[in-house]
């Protein structure tokens, strides 16, 4: 449910194009890194996640990287 959601929300944002989950579900479990699937793609940027619980915690971490040279946004 957290990809959908994070998809969903972000592809309102007019400025950006947000791959269906379809699309990106095919990688999932890949031996392709996140540049190379983001060149496959044709995307510029791809954002990738981590989900872990710890105890009662849910701790989410994203990254945004630049598919080109594969430089770390945030």
């Amino acid at each position: 449910g957290l990809t959908e959601s994070v998809i969903n929300n972000l592809s309102y944002i007019p400025e950006i194009r947000v791959f269906a989950r379809s699309t990106v579900f095919r990688f999932e479990n890949s031996a392709m890194d996140a540049q190379e699937i983001g060149a496959t793609l044709g995307a510029a940027m791809v954002l990738t996640g981590r989900v872990r619980v710890v105890g009662e915690n849910v701790i989410v971490g994203v990254e945004l990287m630049k598919t080109a040279d594969g430089t770390h946004l945030w």
